[in-house]
């Protein structure tokens, strides 16, 4: 049996219908653009595209250069969540070139942003386009936004190696959630801070850190990232020599069985607000062999930074690094 379509498609539906394109191509755009926002958040990635890429036809980038933009970012969206981002990254490249002829820097940043996610999907160096989105991206107009920029900065510094470098970038990303009010993005900075003070030896600011990852992600609201940030909080305390504690944090960790040891789902696109959603951990062996008593191997393999879903390109991934941090496209 099939599931009932919901009334908002039904209503979008027979607003094409009414604003055939050919006669009425302005309002046969609009309502295929949102049109295509329903579908997305539907979880019909495919047919969302279908319908962004009518809109974004439709919208002349000529006479309408900022509607174009707009219907490319979100079909670039579509086509990621529905994976496939080297044809996402087009879009958002299209898309980004557009607002900043336009001079709207809030969207170019939106765009640039988008287009950091899907070139870490395609295993591609993102720190460019997230370093470029922070700029645009006015810390004192959308401190969340700004914040969640450069959250994935940092992740992808971590991730090529460059933690001294990640350090401040997410200390910054971590007052800007604040700022902002955005707990979940705050918790997803203080976890990457936390590895990334790992990787530099300073156990105890890591230990810090990753309490406060703890605090902004309520195991009963946000439980994957309270596992998460259990399970590195466990590393941490297991470097500081304080096994005890270690042991306590994997058993906290390992509470949250459906969270661990699971690879990153395909995405969810966001639309309405600049929301963060931790990685997917995948720390189940090291929160046992803690949980259990037993001694690290001798090599970090804490919940960090690594590449979003899968693609059939093949990648490199940093060993060191165990956990899928996956964001959400952002809306312009």
């Amino acid at each position: 049996m099939n599931a009932p379509v919901p009334p908002p498609l039904i209503e979008l539906r027979a607003r094409l219908a009414r604003y055939p394109a050919d006669r009425y191509p302005i309002q046969h755009a609009t309502a295929s653009f949102h049109l295509g926002f329903a579908l997305t958040e539907a979880g019909r990635f495919i047919d969302a595209e279908r319908a962004l890429a009518v809109a974004a036809e439709l919208f002349d980038p000529d006479r309408m250069p900022a509607e174009h933009a707009k219907a490319l970012n979100a079909r670039g969206a579509a086509l990621r969540a529905a994976g496939l981002p080297d044809a996402a990254a087009g879009c958002f490249q299209r898309a980004s070139a557009a607002f900043a002829a336009l001079g709207q820097p809030l969207e170019h940043g939106a765009a640039l942003f988008n287009l950091g996610l899907a070139r870490r999907d395609l295993g591609e160096d993102p720190i460019e386009d997230f370093r470029r989105a922070q700029e645009q991206l006015d810390p004192d107009r959308v401190p969340a936004h700004a914040s969640a920029a450069a959250r994935e900065l940092g992740a992808a510094l971590l991730t090529a190696g460059r933690s001294a470098e990640a350090a401040p970038v997410l200390a910054e990303a971590i007052a800007l959630a604040d700022r902002g009010g955005d707990l979940a993005g705050l918790g997803a900075a203080a976890n990457t801070l936390g590895l990334v003070h790992l990787a530099l030896g300073a156990t105890a600011e890591a230990i810090e850190v990753l309490h406060s990852a703890v605090g902004a992600h309520p195991r009963t609201v946000r439980p994957d990232g309270h596992a998460m940030a259990k399970a590195n909080l466990a590393l941490a305390h297991e470097r500081a020599g304080d096994t005890v504690r270690a042991r306590l944090a994997a058993r906290q960790a390992l509470g949250f069985p459906g969270y661990l040891n699971r690879s990153a789902p395909r995405p969810r696109p966001f639309w309405g607000e600049w929301a963060t959603r931790p990685g997917r951990c995948l720390m189940s062996s090291t929160s046992n062999r803690l949980s259990n008593g037993q001694r690290s191997c001798g090599r970090s393999s804490c919940a960090g930074p690594t590449p979003g879903p899968r693609t059939a390109r093949s990648r490199r991934r940093p060993s060191s690094w165990a956990c899928w941090i996956d964001q959400p496209p952002l809306r312009s």
